[in-house]
Order: C-alpha cells, then sequence, then structure tokens
C-alpha cells in the first residue's frame, strides 16, 4: 500500500500546479467508472464516496464517520459490551475509541497516530467556521511525511487542491490499512 501511496504522490509532483484541479477530476471519473453502482459493501460504498465528493468539508466529515464506522467494528469485534461502553459515554467519541484500542494494542501505533491526525483535521472543520483545507499540513501523516519536502506550492487555490487529493489518498491509505490489519473488516455491509 505505501507504493500506491508514493507513486500516487509522484504523479503530482510532476504536475503543474493548473493541472492540479483536472487531474483531480480525472481521478474522480475514474473511481466513479471502475465502482458498482450500487453495492452493500461499506468499502465499495465509501471508495465510491470519497471520490465522488466536491465539497471538501463534505469530503473529510463523510470520511470521518466511515473511519468511525471501521473503528467501532473493531471494537465491537474485540470487545464484549462495546455498545453499553459506547452509550455510557465511556467510548463515545473517536478519541476514546483511538485511546483505548491503543491501551489493548488492537490495532498498530502508526495507524492510530494518523487516524487522530485525521481527527485533528475533522476537528478544524467541527470547530473553525470556513476553515480552508489550504491550511492544514497534509504532510503530518506518516506515509506522507517523506514528500514534504517535494511540493512548493504557492497558490493557496492550487495547495487546496493538492490537499484535497491526498486527503481521498490519505482515507484511502488508512482504511486499507485498518482491513489489512483486520480481516474480518472486508466483509462489513453498509447498514
Amino acid at each position: 500500500m505505501i507504493n500506491l501511496i508514493d507513486t500516487a504522490v509522484d504523479t503530482l509532483k510532476v504536475l503543474k500546479q493548473s493541472e492540479l484541479l483536472n487531474h483531480e477530476k480525472r481521478l474522480m471519473d475514474i473511481f466513479s467508472f471502475i465502482l458498482p453502482n450500487k453495492s452493500k459493501a461499506l468499502s465499495t460504498n465509501f471508495y465510491k464516496k470519497i471520490f465522488s465528493i466536491e465539497n471538501e468539508l463534505n469530503l473529510v466529515l463523510v470520511s470521518h464517520l466511515y473511519l468511525e464506522r471501521v473503528l467501532n467494528e473493531i471494537l465491537h469485534k474485540n470487545l464484549n459490551g462495546f455498545e453499553t461502553l459506547e452509550r455510557k459515554g465511556i467510548l463515545n467519541s473517536f478519541y476514546k475509541k483511538i485511546v483505548f484500542l491503543r491501551s489493548e494494542r488492537i490495532t498498530p501505533d502508526s495507524i492510530l497516530n494518523d487516524l487522530l491526525i485525521f481527527n485533528q483535521l475533522r476537528n478544524r472543520y467541527a470547530h473553525e467556521l470556513n476553515y480552508n483545507l489550504a491550511e492544514f499540513d497534509i504532510f503530518q501523516f506518516s506515509f506522507l511525511k517523506k514528500h514534504s519536502k517535494s511540493f512548493d506550492i504557492k497558490r493557496k487555490s492550487s495547495k487546496r487542491t493538492l490537499n484535497r487529493i491526498l486527503v481521498r489518498h490519505s482515507v484511502f491509505h488508512l482504511i486499507v490499512q485498518l482491513t489489512s490489519n483486520h480481516r474480518y473488516l472486508h466483509l462489513i455491509d453498509e447498514e
């Protein structure tokens, strides 16, 4: 999976700033074409959604909801009484779920750290009116760090487009990492 992220970032490096938006639209068209229109599989619907949402606020919030759904499935599978703990407020937030998964060593720390970074992005949108994705340091993610010096983007609109593309790739990467570590996640359906 790391090679897929590296390949995607390497492709973005050679694009001119003015070509980023067209590249993003091509990616969205490709995913729209290759994925089925209707599916019960959570992962298929998730991929289709993240590559079809144009609004960055919706992209971040929907991605966060899907990531939290996956965390819930992991906790449900590994913890008897998860629903009770969630109802009582013990595991009722994304952050608390990450802390629990870390304490129980259910999921690797590297994935959990990247999930926390995504949670920070979601919190920016939840608590800052008119948050601009161009302000987010997308290269905080462990799998993107080595590429941080590769981009020298001056225009805020181009940085925003680059970040939107990389958010899509990052969420895709996180879902793949989680399903690789928890194989049963491939089988869950969207309810």
